[in-house]
């Protein structure tokens, strides 16, 4: 019964999509609109991808799941991701998911199907007053993508929206962290103690301007911290006299 509901509130959204076809539903997919780095795609790496569908018309069309989500791995590989590849049901809590949606139906004897595509970036969300509480929640999102389509071409197809997706993902994810990169090279307050030295990122510690704790850089509060906020120190010394406590989480 969910599941007949869910598809018919799917076909409307594609009919009504349809119906105002003057604004194509993928304009907010094209790489162009891209118009400034995202801070939430910052810091989201390690990850892994997952492939979700909502029942089993994917399997017995003959559709490779499987096959997307290893090309899938691979397209973020090539553009300098970092991917950890670990089976769907075993992945690990504090890891980012980049989920890819994959829903397909077909109705009786038809030849035609309809295929709704979407993917979203899922992490690990903590309440702020206590750590011990949290939940893995999409944090980005694109907008879904609807077509319909032959039946006999409907892998294809799939495949070619699944990675017109991962690819806006792409160029989002590294606009997005080159921008922090190039923030923090500018930064007058990240100043290394001892010049020539091999581990000077590690007597360097962050917090937020706002906040009352600091971190060092690994911690995973760490990198919640928006760019405009964040402050770092050359010491722990230097953390303490500016009045913030240590990180209960990664002791600084």
């Amino acid at each position: 019964m969910k599941l007949t509901m869910y598809f018919s509130l799917l076909i409307s959204a594609f009919l009504f999509s349809y119906a105002y076809a003057a604004v194509p539903q993928d304009s907010g997919n094209d790489l162009s609109l891209i118009s400034k780095p995202d801070p939430v795609l910052t810091g989201v790496e390690p990850l892994c991808v997952v492939i979700i569908s909502h029942n089993d018309e994917p399997k017995r069309a003959g559709l490779l799941l499987k096959n997307i989500k290893l090309k899938t791995e691979a397209d973020l590989k090539k553009a300098g991701i970092d991917v950890i590849v670990v089976p769907d049901e075993n992945n690990p809590l504090e890891l980012h998911e980049l989920r890819i949606s994959v829903d397909i139906l077909r109705p009786e004897n038809s030849n035609r199907c309809f295929l709704h595509i979407q993917t979203s970036l899922a992490k690990l969300v903590y309440l702020e007053k206590d750590l011990s509480l949290s939940i893995k929640t999409d944090i980005w999102k694109i907008g879904p993508e609807m077509e319909l389509a032959p039946y006999e071409n409907m892998q294809a197809m799939v495949t070619r929206m699944v990675s017109k997706q991962v690819d806006v993902f792409i160029h989002a994810c590294i606009a997005a962290n080159s921008a922090v990169k190039s923030s923090e090279s500018k930064s007058p307050n990240v100043t290394p103690t001892q010049v020539g030295k091999s581990e000077p990122a590690k007597q360097i510690y962050v917090a937020s301007k706002n906040g009352k704790v600091f971190h060092k850089p690994s911690c995973r509060s760490a990198a919640r911290i928006k760019p405009e906020n964040l402050v770092t120190y050359n010491s722990r010394e230097d953390a303490l006299a500016a009045g913030k406590s240590p990180c209960k989480q990664c002791k600084p």
